[in-house]
């Protein structure tokens, strides 16, 4: 055998390397979704068409709004879909009726005739905020500030659809276990994009392969019975200080504490 230079080797175990991270990444499908970000300022009065997932602040950039604001975009996401917005990056201090500065969101194109919106302000770290569900594929998000005001604001938007009796989600589509089908790239990349009481998603998310049984649901923003397929939803948290020097098993997802009242031990 020849010798070769250290550096050649070196480059040729750089590209091996290289090839292998590449192949596993294919094999285990992760390659993450961009997110991007829609910025209200720059898209004023704009009718916006929605991607699977992304963010809308500000704008694109900075998501630090200015006072005595006025101003609306349109979002639409494709026919016979629903847009999920998330709360989790909020502070728009609040004031009753949050009068002085808030995000409102409306169904359908706004129009001044439209009294029915739903008011968000407040800060999403000291207190959650909770989720928006459309009813349509149609929305229009508006900002308004009063003189002297600022803060910040960042929403998580996904766009997904309920299966009917009888079907499944779509080639290329994943099911959360709340029933809603998301595009299969959103699985697994860190975000939670099944609302605010369901990560599955981020585990037990199955594929248009899956074989679903139906069961009957209500859900709060139907006026008549939804039917979607059921699935095994085993969240399971485990506490240590009941298990000690135990075997146990694991659900789906779940936390690991130190009891059920909290992760603080005693001494």
């Amino acid at each position: 055998d020849v010798d070769r230079p250290a550096a050649e080797n070196h480059d040729n175990m750089d590209s091996k390397l290289v090839f292998l991270l590449m192949f596993a990444a294919l094999h285990l499908g992760v390659f993450c979704y961009e997110y991007q970000t829609i910025g209200m300022e720059e898209n004023a009065g704009g009718r916006i068409t929605l991607k699977d997932a992304g963010y809308i602040s500000w704008t694109r950039y900075n998501n630090h709004y200015y006072d005595d604001q006025d101003l609306q975009v349109y979002v639409e996401a494709p026919a016979g879909k629903r847009i999920l917005l998330m709360f989790h990056d909020i502070n728009i201090i609040k004031t009753p009726s949050c009068r002085d500065q808030r995000l409102e969101i409306y169904e359908g194109i706004w129009n001044r005739s439209l009294s029915t919106a739903r008011f968000v302000c407040g800060t999403s770290d000291v207190r959650p905020i909770s989720d928006f569900v459309s009813t349509s594929n149609v929305i229009t998000i508006r900002f308004t500030s009063s003189t002297g005001s600022e803060g910040h604001f960042k929403v998580l938007y996904t766009v997904f659809h309920y299966p009917w009796d009888g079907s499944t989600c779509s080639a290329g589509e994943c099911m959360c276990a709340n029933g809603w089908c998301i595009d299969r790239s959103l699985q697994g990349d860190g975000v939670n994009n099944c609302g605010s009481t369901d990560v599955s998603d981020e585990s037990v998310c199955y594929d248009s392969s899956h074989v679903y049984t139906t069961q009957t649901t209500t859900y709060p923003i139907e006026t008549t019975y939804m039917v979607h397929p059921s699935f095994p939803v085993d969240y399971k948290d485990i506490y240590m200080n009941q298990h000690c020097g135990l075997n146990v098993d694991l659900g789906y997802s779940g936390y690991i504490q130190w009891d059920q009242y909290g992760s603080q031990w005693d001494q």
